[in-house]
């Protein structure tokens, strides 16, 4: 049959203007998608349903059915799923609760994936682009069965992709948590009734084969055991064509999508077992195998079954907004009483009420009440935040002390939190270069084996073609880079999922490798090495003033005034510090009467424009970098009197970590922009070279000073996030602290949610250990399938040893995976 040219075309939505040829499918008449035009043959199909229904028309002389189609100007539908069950994906209600849009006019959406079950299909789908104009890239995370989907939709619509997914094989749906319990539910049924059918045919073919081998010793009659190699020949079948359908589905799309995985060597060694075996059954001669192709296939649905178990646990690990948010919340309902209902069904503008010691299971904003709330997760800060009338709250944070009622602004994946989790959860998506290499290695290991396939039926041939096919077989099935495909995304899901319960978000898996080779680290001072609170470090001068200036600030709103009235020590009871004409220069001082002295309280130009005398500074201000603090000058009289050195402590840990970090071989700096002569104060405590400690630095000289060591070494920048922007974008990798976490994640790939250099320090070894976790599994992947290869080519193992040792690689390294000990959970 010929196909057919659409005529006229249809106006393509793309550019360049010259429109290309639309090839009909031979079945439906439908346009083929350019990727699955084959020029070799004559008959073109835009699905495998429609290729399946043409064939069995065709091959039954049934082919005047299109020609009655013709004369009656219909067409056959496709024989894939119908179009209206991909209709909601274009529709506005789904589009609005489940897209993302982007940037140029893009979208992005997140659907779960039914029947993707190991890597090989991740590597299939993730070359759909390929096949769909349009459709511009397809994460797939295996673990949580999801794909992220961007695509243009001026070229190309939702549910036309879903069809796409669909043609392959695989059922889409939207991604929310209930779409994906239930979707987990069913998988795990189908999977488990597929291991009882195989388990049924394996039991009975086995029971079958020791009455055929009870026979050969003790004698049996012509008729029975024909009858019964028959019965095993049924077994077999059925076992084949329904348990074992899963791995020739898998083959069909590996073949027709030009991507081959190890399902194709799994049916090619299926098969030939098969016809073997029915033409030994038809011949009443040979073996038969069907109770070894029974057990095969139930072994392997049995491995199958337990990876797809252990995924889920991988999945499970990265679930952080499920982890971090309540599964319920109570929402007041018209008549004003609190229900206890979903956290889904919750809706922007709902007042639910939040009791002590519960989590907060949305964005709002306080209506009544006044409590503490622990934000940590988000702002690092482990001290409870006073929260009254009108103040925002967050999902997650856990209120502490007292009831409250909250009006909801913000739920899902709208609310931070929801954001911080799809910044951590889409670091799983991404590809680092060491998954990168173990996919190159997947994708020509199948060529491998099957050229190996061909060597062994050709060494053992002269054996005799039963134990030649015999030894293929079980070198078909043993041989598994699933494993090579499968250990590094999980190891890196795993990670991620641990790091962020130590509070310490990382936002691409990348981020692993860089770190395990050190290079230069520059911290950024206030808060990081300094506990980034303002104390009074030392006095000098007139003692007797520090009442009278504390006094004065009092009234001052400023972080240096509310150090020295925290500092300060108060008046006594007979000491008169009543202050009069008080004039505040915001940015500058303050100068007042206090008990009748006249004070002037601020900057040194301050000091100067009002015509102080500074004679006393030179003996004073020498003294000032010793201790790291900053000058405050006080005048009496105008001359200066005192000088209250202000300044941020360094934390009673960061020359431990500092000295740590310099033992595991990074090069530590400080860049600050706080005054050269403190920073190099604070470098001199912690042991870090002068020439690295820089101080001074704006934003653009840290970018500027990241930018050039980034030339010649891995450099690494820890800041707060938002003043670093620059430099933290800039580093190979970037380490936020301080603020918020979901500002930070944009800013840098790293959050650490603990203050001090700890966390830092976890991180980097938390690094190390996972690289060195996707290592060993590679190389133990890599170890297994050199052995089993090497023993299946010299004919040492049979195809049901095959068939139990398969599953053991991609068990192995998953469990290596899972039971890594890269990121503890920080106290």
């Amino acid at each position: 049959m010929s196909t057919d040219t659409l005529m006229p075309p249809v106006e393509s939505r793309r550019e360049p203007a010259a429109e290309p040829v639309r090839v009909a499918c031979t079945h439906c008449r439908l346009p083929v998608p350019a990727g699955l035009i084959d020029r070799s043959r004559e008959e073109q199909f835009c699905c495998h349903g429609c290729a399946g229904a043409w064939q069995i028309i065709h091959g039954h002389g049934l082919d005047g059915f299109y020609d009655i189609c013709d004369q009656l100007d219909t067409r056959p539908q496709p024989a894939g799923p119908r179009d209206e069950q991909f209709a909601e994906f274009d529709h506005e209600a789904f589009q609005r609760q489940y897209v993302r849009p982007l940037a140029g006019n893009l979208r992005e959406v997140t659907l779960l994936i039914e029947g993707l079950h190991c890597a090989a299909c991740v590597w299939l789908l993730e070359k759909l682009p390929q096949l769909v104009p349009g459709l511009l890239e397809t994460r797939i995370n295996l673990a949580r069965r999801s794909a992220s989907v961007r695509w243009n939709p001026q070229t190309v619509t939702l549910s036309e992709i879903a069809r796409r997914f669909a043609d392959l094989g695989y059922l889409v749906h939207p991604g929310t948590l209930e779409a994906q319990a239930e979707l987990r539910i069913r998988e795990n049924r189908r999977q488990l009734l597929r291991l009882a059918v195989a388990g049924v045919c394996a039991g009975n073919a086995m029971l079958v084969a020791i009455a055929l081998y009870a026979g050969w010793f003790s004698g049996i009659a012509a008729e029975h055991a024909t009858f019964f190699r028959w019965v095993s020949a049924g077994l077999g079948l059925v076992s084949l064509a329904w348990p074992g359908a899963t791995f020739y589905r898998g083959a069909w799309q590996a073949l027709r999508s030009r991507s081959p995985h190890m399902d194709v060597s799994l049916a090619i060694g299926l098969t030939a077992g098969g016809v073997m075996g029915l033409i030994n059954t038809i011949r009443g001669t040979g073996e038969i195998y069907f109770d070894s192709l029974c057990m095969l296939i139930f072994v392997l649905l049995v491995g199958r079954y337990f990876q797809f178990r252990q995924q889920q646990r991988a999945a499970d690990s990265v679930a952080l907004l499920r982890s971090l948010t309540p599964r319920t919340a109570r929402r007041f309902d018209s008549l004003g009483v609190p229900q206890t209902v979903p956290v889904e069904a919750l809706q922007t503008g709902d007042v639910v009420e939040i009791r002590a010691g519960d989590l907060v299971p949305a964005d709002g904003v306080v209506e009544s009440g006044r409590s503490t709330l622990d934000q940590s997760l988000l702002t690092g800060e482990s001290a409870g935040i006073p929260i009254a009338v009108g103040d925002a709250v967050t999902a997650g944070a856990t209120n502490l002390t007292s009831l409250l009622r909250v009006r909801v602004t913000a739920v899902g994946r709208d609310s931070r939190i929801g954001r911080i989790s799809e910044l951590v959860e889409s670091a799983s998506l991404s590809h680092a270069p060491i998954v990168e290499l173990a996919n190159r290695v997947s994708g020509v290991f199948l060529f491998v084996v099957l050229g190996l396939a061909v060597v062994t039926l050709t060494l053992w041939r002269s054996a005799g073609i039963d134990i030649a096919l015999e030894h293929t077989i079980a070198l078909l099935i043993v041989a598994c880079p699933c494993a090579l495909g499968l250990a590094t995304p999980l190891t890196i899901a795993v990670a991620l999922g641990r790091a962020a319960r130590s509070s310490i978000l990382i936002r691409g898996g990348e981020v692993f490798e860089r770190l395990t080779r050190p290079g230069i680290l520059w911290l950024d001072k206030t808060g990081t090495l300094t506990t980034g609170r303002m104390t009074l470090r030392n006095w000098l001068g007139d003692q007797s003033l520090q009442p009278h200036v504390r006094a004065l600030e009092q009234g001052v709103v400023h972080p240096l005034a509310e150090c020295l009235v925290r500092d300060l020590p108060p008046a006594a009871e007979s000491q008169d510090v009543s202050v009069v004409d008080s004039v505040y220069e915001p940015g500058r001082g303050v100068r007042g009467i206090v008990g009748g002295r006249h004070l002037l309280v601020g900057s040194r130009r301050f000091l100067t424009d009002h015509n102080v005398d500074l004679a006393a500074e030179a003996r004073w201000k020498t003294l000032l970098p010793t201790i790291g603090a900053s000058p405050l000058y006080v005048a009496e009289g105008g001359r200066l009197v005192a000088l209250a050195a202000i300044g941020d402590g360094l934390r009673p840990d960061s020359a431990a970590a500092v000295g740590q970090l310099q033992r595991m071989g990074w090069q530590v700096g400080i860049l600050s922009g706080d005054q050269p002569e403190i920073v190099q104060a604070v470098a001199s405590q912690l042991g870090i070279p002068p020439e690295r400690a820089i101080g001074g630095a704006i934003p653009e000289d840290k970018l500027a000073i990241v930018q050039r060591d980034a030339l010649s070494h891995t450099v690494v920048m820890v800041g707060d996030g938002v003043n670093d922007a620059a430099a933290l974008a800039a580093a190979d990798v970037g380490v936020a602290v301080h603020g918020g976490a979901e500002a930070s994640l944009q800013a840098a790939p790293v959050y650490l949610g603990q203050p001090g250099l700890r966390s830092l320090i976890g991180l980097l070894e938390g690094s190390r250990k996972t690289v060195a976790a996707i290592r060993y599994g590679l190389l133990l992947s890599l170890a297994y399938n050199l052995t089993a290869i090497g023993l299946a080519v010299a004919g040492c193992i049979t195809p049901l040893l095959a068939a139990v040792l398969m599953p053991l690689s991609s068990l192995s390294v998953t469990t290596l995976a899972l039971l890594q000990r890269t990121f503890p959970r920080q106290p």
